[in-house]
């Protein structure tokens, strides 16, 4: 038997600043929100970003790796255990 705690959540190999930045962008248009950082990292694969819309702000750990592997839009060919997962705070 197996015990799967917080699926998504672990480290995300071979990832970098670069793309968790594009990541990040795509993500903060798709939300109409303006974007500031990379403010750090977890050393496992995320950066941080804050987002701001409306007077909100909410920080985002984004992966950096290609958006395909970290957009799940819930097509056929893909499964949501192959997605790692998106941290925020607000």
């Amino acid at each position: 038997m197996s015990v799967i705690i917080n699926p998504g959540s672990g480290p995300v190999p071979g990832a970098t600043s670069v793309q968790a930045l594009g990541n990040a962008q795509v993500f903060a248009n798709e939300v109409d929100a303006k974007l500031e950082g990379p403010l750090g990292t977890d050393g496992d694969g995320r950066w941080e970003f804050r987002l701001l819309r409306n007077g909100r702000t909410v920080d985002l750990e984004m992966p950096g790796i290609p958006l395909d592997q970290v957009r799940f839009v819930g097509s056929d060919d893909q499964n949501i255990w192959d997605f790692p997962r998106l941290c925020g705070r607000f």
